[in-house]
């Protein structure tokens, strides 16, 4: 038997097995009852090299040349289509226009070597629409981003021409720009927030306060709408209690900074571990021994004129207050700096003493459940202030070094013992807000100036953790024991093991090692990262505009 190769009336090319010494006629019969005839292999076209592809592209009707004309070739269409509406030009200008852009789509389909997505082409084509993705402004919010991403996609898309005009050329032209939009509303959003994951825009604040060492979660490092979700989120079993921990954790890291920032002039640091009452307690002792070590060196200072004109002022501050408030604080500057002092000096010893029974009484009036006799202990401590102050003018040179970093110490601890004896305070942790309250209540400029200007005493801490993180002090773990006795109980026998794994695998970025990991990645990037975003926002949103504008366009 052998093989032979005819041509059916098809045009096909078959194989057909037959006898030897066949005849034509006879190969042409034995086809027609051999069902197993097949077409002829063909041979397939040999790939293109990369220097033909590279070639190719560089041809003008081809790759990136082709698509920088296709917004050229739209405008000519509408132009042209416009033109003759209003009798400006022939119809017969509209077919020419029509047969030349036809003619260049056949030379640029017959040249290419595949018919799959022409990237090169897109390329052109972003190319060619580039001024007016340049010209479009930057959204702030995401509503706002693809608002913009909608009108340049609507552009991008009305700048396409159309290959088949016909008398619905207006029809299609318009289902090319809400097509374009649909895209640009997809890929504006989208290309942003890639570029924000490349280079976050980590705010001030939370600069700052990483720089204090407190790390907010996830979505307080993101801020804005990544914020709000995680605040929601709260409310989802397991997950929800693994973000209050995290919350929990950086508000206590806040508690820490602040305490910090009163023992640091000194030198000290909060022990690790050492947290709400007992974290104000040992600050309030090391800052006092600091003050009695300098009492021990200060000697005999004169009381000068400046001392006794600012308690005067703080006499006629509290006159018109009720209740004697001015008869009774006047007895207290009597008592404890007037009447301790010998020949208008005030011995180390003397000092001590009135320091210490001033901050004892200001304590003591400070945390009575009447108003106007809590204002009465803060005015004590402004006496107390006065006293400090006077001292670390008069102290002699050698002690005044750690006077002032004491007296530094102390006013910073004010505003960080006032938020914790904030009634929400619960076992003195306080919030973000109750410190920036207390920043508030002990600036000591006219009419709270400096709390306006934002310069007030710790007030850049207090402000960057008041925008940064939750305004409240989350809960201690209630809903989380509830969660626990529900899944030991059964309650939540509903959820899949696989379920319960991703939610888990979510809850990891709230564990101390994963918040400050994830924190650290969103909030800190290599050099490289700020290029390489700003390219993903200015070319990532025309090129995925076009592609997905091909892709819907099918």
């Amino acid at each position: 038997m052998a093989r032979y190769e005819i041509t059916g009336p098809d045009g096909a090319k078959y194989e057909v097995t037959a006898p030897d010494d066949a005849t034509e006629a006879q190969v042409l019969e034995y086809a027609k009852q051999n069902f197993n005839a097949s077409p002829a292999p063909k041979d397939a076209p040999a790939p293109m090299s990369l220097v033909d592809r590279i070639k190719q592209a560089a041809m003008p009707e081809m790759g990136i040349f082709r698509g920088a004309r296709d917004a050229v070739d739209a405008g000519a269409q509408m132009l042209v289509r416009g033109a003759a509406a209003a009798g400006i030009a022939p119809e017969s200008e509209v077919a020419r226009v029509d047969k030349m852009n036809r003619d260049a789509e056949q030379q640029y389909q017959k040249g290419r070597a595949d018919t799959g997505f022409d990237a090169l082409r897109l390329v052109g084509q972003v190319m060619g629409t580039a001024p007016m993705f340049a010209a479009a402004p930057v959204g702030g919010t995401l509503a706002a981003k693809t608002a913009i991403g909608a009108a340049t996609g609507a552009g991008f898309g009305a700048l396409n021409p159309v290959e088949n005009p016909g008398e619905d050329f207006w029809s299609q032209k318009v289902n090319q720009a809400k097509t374009g939009a649909i895209s640009g509303a997809i890929a504006a959003p989208v290309t942003a927030a890639l570029s924000r994951i490349i280079q976050p825009k980590t705010s001030d604040e939370v600069t700052k306060l990483m720089r204090e060492g407190v790390t907010p979660t996830p979505g307080q490092v993101l801020g804005g709408s990544a914020k709000a979700a995680e605040e929601k989120l709260t409310s989802v079993p397991i997950v929800g209690d693994a973000i209050r921990m995290g919350q929990r954790r950086a508000q206590g890291e806040l508690n820490t900074a602040a305490v910090n920032r009163a023992l640091s002039p000194i030198g000290e640091k909060l022990p690790k571990g050492v947290v709400g009452r007992d974290a104000i307690d040992f600050a309030e002792k090391t800052l006092g021994q600091s003050y009695d070590d300098v009492l021990n060196r200060v000697g005999a200072p004169k009381i000068d004129n400046q001392m006794l004109g600012e308690l005067a002022n703080l006499r006629n501050i509290v006159a018109n207050q009720p209740k004697d408030f001015a008869g009774r604080l006047e007895k207290i500057v009597d008592n404890e700096i007037l009447g301790r002092t010998q020949d208008g000096r005030l011995t180390g010893e003397a000092i001590k003493a009135a320091e210490g029974n001033l901050g004892q009484l200001a304590r003591g009036l400070r945390s009575s459940p009447d108003f106007d006799t809590r204002k009465l202990g803060e005015a004590v401590d402004e006496t107390q202030r006065i006293l400090r102050s006077w001292l670390e003018r008069s102290a002699p040179k050698d002690v005044s070094q750690q006077l002032k970093a004491t007296n530094a110490g102390w006013a910073n601890f004010k505003r960080v013992q006032r938020a914790a004896s904030s009634v929400a305070a619960e076992d003195g942790v306080f919030s973000a807000a109750q410190l920036h309250n207390a920043v508030r209540a002990l600036d000591r400029t006219k009419d709270k100036a400096g709390f306006a200007r934002g310069d007030a005493l710790m007030q850049d801490l207090s402000g960057a953790a008041k925008k940064a993180l939750s305004q409240t002090v989350p809960d201690s773990g209630t809903p989380g024991r509830l969660m626990a006795a529900a899944l030991a109980g059964g309650g939540l026998g509903y959820l899949s093991p696989t379920a319960l794994a991703l939610t888990g695998a979510a809850a990891l970025p709230y564990t101390p090692a994963g918040q400050k990991t994830v924190a650290a990645l969103l909030a800190r990037r290599p050099e490289l990262a700020q290029p390489v975003a700003e390219a993903v926002r200015t070319v990532g949103a025309p090129v995925l505009t076009g592609g997905l504008f091909g892709l819907l366009s099918r």
